[in-house]
């Protein structure tokens, strides 16, 4: 069960973290070079970051451990 609430919650963290780069990138349009470059550093440091916490959530589940995760551990630490 621990696995499973901080995988979800990295999801749903995912999807509002992509949605706010989207909004973001929509209101800066206008500034064609500025947006796409803001865009694509913070994409890639995004899914980074995501990819990282990914990996080590499957590795604590695989070894049995139940390392919280940064950033998403505090808000599962509160569900109980």
């Amino acid at each position: 069960k621990f696995h499973t609430t901080q995988g979800l919650i990295l999801f749903i963290f995912e999807l509002i973290l992509f949605a706010i780069l989207n909004t973001i990138t929509l209101l800066l349009v206008s500034f064609e070079v500025i947006s796409e470059l803001i865009t694509l550093f913070s994409t890639i440091a995004c899914l980074v970051i995501v990819f990282i916490m990914m990996i080590m959530g499957i590795f604590c589940a695989v070894k049995g451990k139940m390392v919280v995760l940064p950033f998403i551990g505090d808000i599962t630490s509160r569900e109980k």
